[in-house]
């Protein structure tokens, strides 16, 4: 089973999927693509994100309808974007990116490193957060244990203390007869 992150990658263009993939190829990740905005719609249904790279120039559907969409699931609301478009880049579409949900605004061409760099920020975050909500799980089962532990620990001290009652109660009986 692939334990890995998932990285998606959003871009009409085959090649620009290829060169993020190549820019990003030193994290530990696997890489979804989607070459269009319904395709990437598709794989949120099937995958969990660590991060979502997304082109904003596509036909049909644009990187910001795009990003509202992935907003208004409950499933992807969290999901970080980083916009990268060569054509978008003036000051309006950056704070138009930052309002469809996007955490970053790339412009192409963008300087790799500083790629790599926020995407290996998204996977460590996404990391933490998978650990936190695997201990608060483990931590849920360990309190299901406690409490069934202790559930049963009340029923045995009610039966012992049941059965020194009824041998409480004999031994006063038993008592009261000899006295007679």
């Amino acid at each position: 089973m692939n334990n890995l992150p998932n990285i998606l990658i959003v871009d009409d263009r085959e090649e620009n999927l290829f060169t993020l993939e190549q820019t990003l190829k030193g994290n530990e990740a696997t890489f979804i693509r989607a070459l269009s905005g319904n395709d990437a719609l598709m794989a949120a249904l099937n995958y969990d994100f660590a991060v979502a790279i997304i082109d904003i120039q596509m036909p049909e559907m644009d990187g910001y309808e795009l990003a509202e969409c992935l907003r208004g699931d409950r499933r992807t609301q969290s999901l970080p974007i980083l916009f990268v478009s060569a054509v978008h880049s003036d000051e309006y579409h950056i704070f138009k990116g930052y309002e469809a949900g996007a955490v970053d605004f790339l412009r192409k061409p963008y300087d790799r490193n500083i790629l790599e760099s926020k995407v290996r920020i998204f996977l460590d975050l996404y990391q933490q957060r998978v650990e936190l909500e695997q201990e608060v799980m483990a931590r849920k089962e360990a309190e299901k244990s406690l409490q069934a532990l202790n559930e049963n620990l009340e029923n045995l001290v009610a039966e012992r203390t049941d059965a020194l009652q009824a041998k409480t109660e004999e031994a006063q009986m038993m008592s009261t007869q000899l006295w007679q």
